[in-house]
């Protein structure tokens, strides 16, 4: 999970206002590794942790960037993922993103 979006694109490698989460591909796609943006942003975009996760995974299963085949979502839905299935951002890219985050937090 990332705090900011600042910090979500440092992460992800990727300059998009409108990124709310990535999957990073293992090499010979033998892992995959999601990021979200903390709950509340994703929020406040109409968004779930569950859906997007749910597309994420899509990516990390082969589905391209181009979207092929991506289907309209039917709302409300309650889709999260716990805590507890949440796993931590690899050392160097935290530590890379970190003085980033840290410049959007109010002093």
């Amino acid at each position: 999970m990332a705090d900011t979006l600042a910090e979500l694109q440092t992460l992800c490698k990727v300059d998009n206002p409108k990124l709310l989460a990535c999957a990073l591909l293992g090499p010979q796609l033998k892992s995959c590794i999601i990021i979200l943006v903390d709950d509340e942003i994703m929020r406040r975009r109409g968004w779930t942790s569950g859906l997007l996760f749910r597309h994420e995974r899509g990516h990390c299963n082969g589905w391209g960037q181009d979207h092929a085949g991506e289907r309209a979502l039917t709302w409300p839905t309650t889709q999260w993922v716990n805590e507890r299935e949440r796993v931590k951002m690899p050392l160097d890219r935290l530590q890379e993103a970190v003085p980033i985050g840290a410049k959007d937090q109010p002093r």
